[in-house]
């Protein structure tokens, strides 16, 4: 669904196909930065193969199932806070390889300050 309100703010979300023809799950957030730059935020779903033109960066909310941390955790460009990262590792057995934060802080991603 488009909608016309946050496109005049410059902000486009969106759902993407996967590889079989159907809509992945959760959201991408697409925006020009403040230096113009146009910037993709992927919000709690699977990597994108870098030939599909992946995201500048992943959030992972949590660590449950439907939010597929499972090969989000795996990019370096993915960024959670330090209690989902240790509850993906433990979930998965495998080590988080992205970014963490502290639970409200701010920080910077790509030049944006989240």
């Amino acid at each position: 669904m488009y909608s016309k309100e946050l496109s005049e703010l410059g902000f486009v979300v969106f759902r993407r196909q996967n590889d079989t023809g159907g809509i992945k799950p959760h959201l991408f957030v697409r925006f020009k930065s403040k230096g113009g730059r146009l910037l993709t935020f992927a919000i709690d779903t699977t990597r994108v193969s870098s030939a599909s033109n992946p995201p500048d960066a992943y959030f992972i909310t949590h660590a449950h199932s439907d939010h597929y941390g499972k090969s989000a955790m795996l990019s370096e460009s993915s960024w959670c806070s330090e209690e989902t990262a240790k509850a993906l590792e433990i979930r998965y057995s495998k080590s988080y390889k992205g970014r963490t934060f502290q639970t409200g802080d701010c920080f910077s991603v790509c030049g944006v300050d989240v």
